[in-house]
């Protein structure tokens, strides 16, 4: 969550770059992502990211595509989540 002061500063500065808008975008979808554990909406995201003008979110992308399994796994099974001590 955002002050309003820090919702006016961001989006002026993705009014201001095309790069940062688009890495605000995903980046955004891709937290929603993991807090809805929406499984089926990843595939989609990457195909996004990996296409998207921001290089470090290619990479990014990469390495989820390496850990393709473990990610799914982690959004698709309740015992994922959940800490053991």
């Amino acid at each position: 969550d955002h002050t309003p002061e820090d919702q006016q500063n961001l989006d002026l500065v993705m009014q201001a770059h095309a790069q940062v808008k688009a890495a605000c975008v995903l980046a955004q979808a891709f937290a929603l992502i993991i807090r809805t554990r929406s499984a089926e909406a990843l595939d989609p995201w990457l195909q996004e990211a990996g296409s998207s003008e921001v290089p470090e979110l290619h990479s990014f992308a990469a390495g989820i595509r390496r850990d393709h399994a473990a990610v799914l796994a982690a959004l698709t099974y309740p015992w994922s989540h959940d800490y053991v001590a």
